[in-house]
């Protein structure tokens, strides 16, 4: 079962931090001005 919580602004650079790990994985390594734009 997948448990659901709403995220806490204090844990938004661990948020960036996975979601950029995941964009990694399924599209292969990015531009660091691609990179930085996706984080912005």
């Amino acid at each position: 079962m997948i448990n659901y919580k709403k995220a806490d602004l204090n844990e938004l650079d661990q948020i960036i931090k996975c979601r950029m790990e995941f964009i990694r994985e399924d599209m292969g390594p990015q531009t660091p001005e691609t990179e930085a734009a996706i984080q912005d």
